[in-house]
């Protein structure tokens, strides 16, 4: 019985122990008044100086909080007790930013009963405060900078694995500062509402400072940014099996993501514009993006070995796997149309170029250059080339002689002629040469005029003698 009441009075003693224990650590709460509020902003100073550079300003939030917090502290206040918060040199605070305001510090305090909120300005020096010079502020002023929704390319997976706000902010602070191409600049951003979603980010708003030798002179507030990875796919990638590579692709980055794609489509739009190459990633739980895939651009050469006909262009306008195919025409229908629609030719070679993918005719998706071996009877300095509709409607190139080759451009294959064509001087030599001389001639005309005339004259002269004589 002695033991069980030793042990009540030691857990009694342990409880009490306890008890005071909580009451030493546990303050009371001050309800924050509008005057505590006031006094409480008017301990601290109206000026603090920052040992670090203007450029390296992300970090002044934490160090204004840590001075003010370290004031209040020296004057017996609970910080714990205390709602309030700080924006120190921010790009962005609203639509209204100003440059000026940059350099401030704005401590707010909440009023809890009524609720309110009382507000102090701190004006911020930093170590390099004084390296502003009015010849940069009016080269930064005078700077054009577009202030238009933008659409940024990067690559895949630079937003992985990412709080947010930071890449989003870098991505595009970098793509203004490449966008100016000064050294002596550098643009920091400071996104406002927005995030990373997808496999890409955005933001609805942004505020971008431009600075030059490190200090700040101007603040552009942009609309909305949307960034948009990009992938390449190689050339030898069919169209049939992009979207699959693409997928793959997302997976090395996004593998939770890839698994609740649904499918990919052409055509992406960002704040009503279209983007180019653009696709849009469609998934099971509604967390669509778009992407930018493009293919990967490599040099397509190709020659008919028959002809030695070569045509040259990349896999942006062609297939990587284009046939080139080269038929001779030397008579027939096609050739006698092209007889007839070319009056002005001495010379000629005709071919039926067409191009192949997987065994279809295909046409080109811009310019090709076709190369056109020149006879050794053909005149260089008479060259042209000509393609002959099936109607006969004739296009003429302009051609160039590169390593005895007849060279031009073209987006459209059918048939085509290598010309030597007639000058207009020889051709109109040529038409009076051959012409049938209907003119009449002046010099034989006026012989005749004048035999008869003669006739005339000796046959009145006779008539008048005859007369005479008879009489």
């Amino acid at each position: 019985m002695l033991k069980n009441r030793t042990k009540f009075i030691i857990a009694f003693i342990v409880l009490l122990f306890g008890i005071c224990l909580l009451n030493t650590n546990t303050v009371q709460a001050v309800e924050v008044t509008e005057e505590y509020a006031q006094t409480l902003l008017d301990m601290l100073p109206s000026e603090i100086q920052l040992d670090i550079k203007i450029s390296e300003f992300e970090n002044a939030d934490n160090i204004v909080k840590n001075k003010i917090e370290s004031i209040w502290k020296e004057n017996n206040v609970d910080i714990n007790n205390i709602s309030y918060f700080c924006e120190a040199s921010h790009l962005y605070v609203g639509i209204e930013t100003k440059t000026e305001d940059f350099y401030k510090a704005f401590i707010y305090i909440d009023v809890k009963n009524p609720y309110s909120r009382k507000t102090k300005e701190i004006q911020l020096k930093y170590s390099d405060s004084n390296k502003y010079n009015v010849a940069d502020e009016t080269f930064v002023k005078n700077l054009k900078i577009d202030t238009t929704p933008t659409i940024i390319e990067v690559n895949l997976g630079l937003v992985k694995d990412s709080s947010g706000k930071e890449t989003i902010d870098k991505i595009i602070g970098d793509y203004y500062t490449n966008l100016i191409k000064d050294k002596s600049i550098t643009v920091k951003a400071d996104s406002g509402a927005g995030g990373i979603s997808g496999v890409g980010a955005g933001t609805e708003s942004v505020g971008i400072g431009i600075f030059k030798n490190g200090f700040l002179y101007r603040i552009e507030i942009i609309n909305s940014t949307e960034i948009v990875p990009v992938v390449t796919v190689p050339s030898n990638i069919s169209n049939d099996n992009l979207k699959d590579y693409v997928i793959d692709e997302i997976k090395k980055y996004y593998p939770e993501y890839a698994t609740h794609i649904t499918s990919i489509n052409k055509g992406a739009t960002c704040y009503e514009k279209n983007i180019k190459d653009g696709y849009t990633i469609n998934t099971d739980n509604n967390d669509n993006s778009s992407i930018i895939i493009r293919k990967e651009v490599a040099p397509v050469t190709k020659t008919d070995t028959t002809t030695n006909i070569k045509l040259q262009a990349d896999t942006n306008i062609v297939p990587a796997n284009t046939i080139l195919e080269v038929e001779p025409i030397t008579e027939g229908k096609t050739y006698n149309t092209v007889k007839t629609v070319l009056t002005n030719v001495e010379k000629m070679k005709v071919f039926d170029i067409n191009l192949l993918s997987n065994g279809v005719k295909i046409q080109p998706n811009g310019k090709v250059k076709i190369s056109i071996p020149i006879p050794t009877e053909f005149d260089t300095s008479k060259l042209a080339v000509y393609r002959i509709a099936d109607n006969g409607e004739k296009t003429k190139y302009n051609v160039t002689v590169e390593n005895n080759n007849a060279t031009f451009e073209t987006d459209h294959f059918s048939t085509y002629v290598l010309a030597e064509e007639t000058t207009e001087e020889q051709a109109t030599a040529e038409v009076k040469q051959g012409e049938k001389d209907n003119t009449p001639k002046t010099g034989t005309n006026n012989t005749l005029l004048y035999s008869l005339g003669a006739v005339v004259v000796i046959a009145v002269a006779g008539i008048v003698t005859i007369k005479k004589y008879n009489k």
